[in-house]
């Protein structure tokens, strides 16, 4: 379920997807539910644990029950985790919803995961993982243990 102000623009086919994400979230975490043998709390549990979205400004915020979860950026469809309510954390990436190939399955499975990460495939992926640092007479990129100067100035 997406709830938004309807004075903000977002394209059926985005909302689609994201429903479509919702959904496949939804249906891990009710196979979850079952293998850990809380079948006695599966007819609540579609009310209990409902996925939903809700549309901001500038982000999507993808809750479970009472609770936040994961922002997705409208702009650029990256799912974030979130540092608390409202407070995307772009050090956890969760995925890309233009990726034909996300599944939303990863946002039950990567909810309580600690620590840095990023899920999204390709070059925007390769693009986050090294850092650059532009100080004193040189710019350079760490990437892992290897550092590279990318620029020495005089």
């Amino acid at each position: 379920m997406i709830t938004w102000n309807q004075s903000i623009a977002v394209p059926q086919t985005y909302l689609d997807r994201i429903e479509q994400i919702l959904s496949q979230w939804h249906e891990a975490h009710r196979q979850q539910f079952v293998r850990d043998g809380l079948t006695n709390s599966l007819p609540t549990f579609d009310t209990q644990e409902q996925k939903r979205g809700t549309v901001g400004a500038k982000y999507i915020r993808l809750d479970v029950g009472g609770s936040g979860a994961w922002m997705l950026e409208i702009t650029t469809g990256v799912i974030f985790g979130i540092k608390g309510y409202g407070t995307p954390d772009k050090k956890k990436i969760a995925g890309d919803i233009n990726d034909s190939a996300f599944d939303g399955a990863v946002l039950y499975r990567g909810r309580f995961r600690h620590g840095r990460f990023d899920n999204r495939n390709g070059k925007a992926a390769n693009i986050a993982r090294y850092k650059v640092h532009c100080g004193g007479n040189e710019v350079t990129r760490k990437t892992g243990d290897v550092l590279t100067v990318l620029e020495a100035r005089q």
